[in-house]
């Protein structure tokens, strides 16, 4: 899993409120380890990645979902 470092602020992505609904906010905040600011990158297709939150990607696992979708 990655955390991503916003470099002019010194703070890190996360998803707003630890939301698993779509289109939650990426916001910044400073970091404090939780697992709405870790994100796992993965390949959808040919070119693209795709950064899903840990938290996400976690439920849809146990669930045994195949097909993960993309955030936008």
């Amino acid at each position: 899993y990655w955390c991503f470092e916003v470099k002019s602020s010194g703070k890190v992505l996360a998803i707003s409120q630890a939301s698993q609904e779509d289109g939650a906010r990426l916001i910044q905040q400073g970091v404090e380890n939780t697992d709405n600011e870790k994100f796992k990158l993965e390949k959808v297709e040919e070119i693209e990645i795709a950064a899903l939150p840990y938290k996400v990607y976690r439920t849809l696992q146990q669930r045994g979902n195949t097909a993960l979708k993309t955030l936008e």
